[in-house]
């Protein structure tokens, strides 16, 4: 992968590579990550994927055409993102969810 294509939308760009429906990757997402050299990606990758989940960035539609997974409810895609998060990073995500 270039990292260029992470570098400019490292959201979407990393979604569509590591989270499409017939190639889920979370581990190589992960790997991917942690190179010290993919610090800046990581961290604007972090941001947005903070900002996916608490402010609902991204719609599920967006989220389909990127990986090809639907969902039948925001919840549901909320919940996925959440999984992603704690695959990735290993900590929980603040804030948390709240509650209905």
């Amino acid at each position: 992968m270039n990292d260029s294509d992470a570098g400019t939308d490292p959201l979407r760009h990393l979604l569509a590579v590591y989270c499409d429906v017939n190639a889920f990757n979370l581990r190589g997402l992960k790997s991917y990550l942690s190179w010290p050299e993919r610090q800046s990606i990581r961290e604007k990758f972090k941001s947005e994927l903070r900002d996916a989940i608490t402010n609902n960035a991204i719609s599920r539609l967006e989220y389909e055409k990127m990986t090809g997974e639907d969902f039948d409810s925001d919840e549901d895609l909320n919940e996925r993102l959440r999984q992603i998060w704690s695959s990735v990073f290993e900590e929980q995500l603040i804030p948390p969810r709240p509650r209905s």
